[in-house]
């Protein structure tokens, strides 16, 4: 079989474009590991006699060690969530209050981060205009702000 280098190279090819697909961290290795044993089959390192052996040997040690090696690391850089995305980034933020916040008649408006908001109290007590508020809840399109006591 002279063409056993490229059924590695195909394995190798199909490893790879799965991990595109997947972020497992775990396919990439293997192709890699199927590019070295391509390398060997086509070079015929070890002769015919030891060559199909060598390359499994090589294909399972360098996808292994590769993958001992490198998951986790890239797991746990991959693993860091962003807490700050899209609306949730405003929690725990301060905002100054645009339009009196009262919860009776529902009016109420905060500008934080340089953007407007829709504001409710949480603690049902109306605040003035220019008064400090930190965002403590989100519902919907509004802001549940708790008045900051300088």
């Amino acid at each position: 079989m002279d063409q056993v280098y490229m059924i590695w190279a195909i394995l190798a090819a199909a490893l790879i474009i799965a991990e595109i697909f997947s972020a497992s961290f775990a396919a990439v290795w293997f192709g890699i590991g199927a590019i070295f044993a391509s390398i060997i089959s086509y070079f015929n390192i070890g002769g015919d006699n030891y060559t199909i052996g060598l390359q499994w040997a090589v294909f399972i040690i360098v996808s292994i060690a590769l993958f001992l090696l490198f998951r986790k690391k890239l797991l746990s850089i991959n693993s860091k969530t962003v807490n700050n995305f899209g609306v949730d980034r405003l929690l725990g933020g301060v905002g100054v209050v645009t339009e009196e916040i009262n919860n009776i008649t529902g009016s109420g408006r905060i500008e934080i981060e340089g953007e407007n908001w829709l504001a409710a109290s949480k603690n049902d007590v109306d605040i003035e205009v220019g008064e400090k508020v930190v965002v403590s809840k989100i519902s919907g399109t509004r802001l549940i702000v708790i008045h900051v006591k300088e």
